[in-house]
């Protein structure tokens, strides 16, 4: 996923200034949003243009994450999505395309899930 842009969806100031910088300093390129409406937006600007998405499930907005991770996993179906969650792993969560990974995490949590997504495809 070198030289890839990354979207990070996180209303979070901190967990979205860490992702931010973990994903940085893995030497990927991070566009980082508070909410899933500008996310989408960006990616629509794009084309659709993104490697991966990591998005929290409750962010401000007419969508939240799983509408972003559906929205993504059927127009761009290339694109890695990556759910997280201080809840449990949401029953209507049921897109095999999407990686689920709750909260709390850690930097390797996410590379790690990112990692396997992108090999399984």
């Amino acid at each position: 996923m070198k030289d890839s842009c990354v979207v990070v969806v996180e209303d979070d100031p901190l967990q979205r200034s860490d992702a931010v910088a973990m994903l940085d300093a893995a030497g990927l390129a991070v566009a980082d949003f508070e909410t899933a409406d500008e996310a989408l937006a960006f990616i629509e600007s794009r084309s659709g243009g993104v490697s991966a998405v990591l998005t929290d499930v409750q962010v401000p907005g007419q969508l939240d994450g799983f509408d972003l991770a559906v929205r993504i996993s059927i127009s761009w179906p290339k694109t890695l999505v990556l759910v997280t969650s201080g809840l449990d792993r949401p029953d209507s969560l049921l897109i095999p395309s999407v990686a689920f990974l709750p909260k709390p995490w850690l930097a390797l949590d996410v590379l790690t899930a990112l990692q396997n997504a992108a090999d399984a495809r």
